[in-house]
């Protein structure tokens, strides 16, 4: 059986302002879920580049390292830079420069660059042919406050006597 009130059929006026403050409440949570999603899809992208330009300057180091013979290696402006000679007898120079430290040169070929800071140490232990490199970049987030991210990497190569 239905009941009619005076014919008329709608919404009251409570039932209007519960509907919209129950809206209101599901479009914020909504909208903090996709605020999350989007800073996390933020960071992704200023982070992703990072781990690979640091992976293939350090592939390109290591390469070069590896085809050098032990007699020539020299550490010529400190633990920041090393020279050597590989197998084609092509000197190479490994070193940084910028204030701060920048940009990574391989005989003045950028092998990384446009980040905040670089640290690339050199360490030469000639008692077992090993050179260990230490390499650390830092970026800022401009997309995320201002933030700095560290990116380090550290390896050991042993170079033919």
């Amino acid at each position: 059986m239905t009941r009619h009130h005076g014919g008329k059929t709608g919404f009251t006026l409570i039932e209007m302002v519960i509907t919209i403050t129950i809206m209101g409440i599901f479009l914020g949570v909504a909208g903090r879920m996709t605020a999350g999603v989007y800073s996390a899809y933020t960071a992704n992208m200023y982070l992703n580049p990072l781990p690979s330009k640091a992976k293939a300057a350090m592939e390109r180091i290591i390469r070069e390292l590896r085809s050098a013979t032990a007699a020539s290696v020299t550490q010529p402006t400190g633990s920041g830079s090393i020279q050597f000679t590989n197998d084609q007898g092509t000197t190479i120079l490994l070193n940084q420069t910028g204030s701060p430290v920048t940009t990574v040169f391989m005989n003045s070929v950028a092998l990384v660059e446009d980040v905040a800071q670089n640290s690339l140490q050199f360490t030469w232990d000639t008692t077992k042919n090993l050179v260990t490199i230490n390499f650390t970049m830092q970026v800022v987030m401009r997309g995320l406050g201002g933030s700095t991210i560290t990116v380090p990497f550290r390896t050991a190569v042993y170079v033919r006597n």
